[in-house]
């Protein structure tokens, strides 16, 4: 009843309120005032841009990658198999171990590359683009930037990568018997290390920025701003 009574005297109260915020007025209803398209865009990019510097700043440190069991890069879980086979071969031997250390601190370094890559992306990111992002639930945000920044991140990470790999001579050798086990295998492996170690690193870096992204998102205590209380919460009255 109380409801009705003030939607009855909404009127006489927008013509005696000079100034009146109808944002306002629709909270005092019981409703949240959408925000703007420049608000919505700015919430987000600012979202990303703080879930992004989490994100990479957790995988860039030292051991990020090779300090955590549930990231560590190793080699394809066919080539596991045969592990010990392929400590024996002289041309592994005991660099064995010293490969897959090199392979997750290359990562490491890599993911750092990553964040001006981000934020080019989210800079240059459409006000459509961030409307729909806004409330397209979980993940959309990371999937919009997997799309336009995944070729940018591989040509960034592969010359990092490369570089970790070498300092251990492993690449080559890599190639030889990886190209010999598939003469026999039935599944064949990437026979490019390189590019099995640059994989590996893009999808950890995407798990940690949607992990990043779907905590703002869940949790109303990562909205550290005022922006980011007024675009996600309104977010969430959208679900």
């Amino acid at each position: 009843m109380k409801k009705y009574i003030i939607l009855l005297t909404l009127p006489l109260i927008l013509w005696s309120c000079e100034g009146v915020n109808l944002a306002q007025i629709g909270d005092a209803v019981g409703g949240m005032a959408a925000p703007t398209s420049a608000e919505a865009s700015k919430g987000l990019k600012e979202a990303l841009k703080i879930g992004l510097n989490k994100g990479v700043g957790n995988l860039s440190v030292k051991d990020g990658f090779w300090g955590d069991a549930a990231k560590r890069i190793l080699l394809p879980p066919e080539v596991l198999k045969i592990e010990k086979d392929l400590k024996s071969l002289p041309i592994v031997g005991k660099e064995y171990d010293r490969m897959i250390q090199n392979m997750n601190h290359g990562a490491e370094e890599a993911v750092g590359l990553a964040k001006d890559v981000f934020i080019d992306a989210v800079t240059k990111m459409t006000v459509q683009d961030a409307l729909g992002i806004v409330t397209g639930g979980n993940g959309s945000a990371t999937t919009y930037l997997k799309k336009v920044t995944s070729t940018s991140l591989e040509a960034k990470f592969q010359p990092v990568i490369k570089k970790s790999l070498d300092k251990v001579g492993v690449t080559k050798n890599w190639s030889s018997i990886s190209s010999a086990y598939n003469m026999f295998a039935s599944k064949k492996i990437n026979t490019d290390l390189n590019a099995h170690v640059t994989n590996k690193a893009m999808e950890a870096l995407f798990v940690e920025v949607e992990k990043q992204e779907n905590l703002i998102r869940s949790n109303p205590a990562q909205r550290v701003t005022a922006i980011l209380k007024k675009v996600f919460g309104y977010a969430d009255t959208q679900k």
